[in-house]
């Protein structure tokens, strides 16, 4: 991931990004990194309810119950 580090003197405020109007007249470092954003897997998303159907009940539960004893 490149992250860009730009060194400029804000002189206009018709940079239309509101966080830098306090910035107008002075020297800055803008620092632009690029955001990963997570991939969803749309076929878990779907299943996911029929799963916490399935599986979110007394006799799953009891199955699973032996291994939630501490040793």
């Amino acid at each position: 991931m490149e992250t860009i580090k730009i060194k400029r003197h804000i002189s206009s405020s018709t940079l239309r990004i509101r966080e830098l109007e306090k910035f107008i007249n002075k020297n800055v470092q803008i620092v632009i990194t690029p955001i990963k954003e997570a991939t969803i897997n749309e076929e878990a998303l779907l299943s996911e309810k029929m799963l916490k159907d399935d599986w979110d009940n007394e006799a799953e539960d009891l199955a699973w119950d032996y291994l939630q004893k501490v040793l």
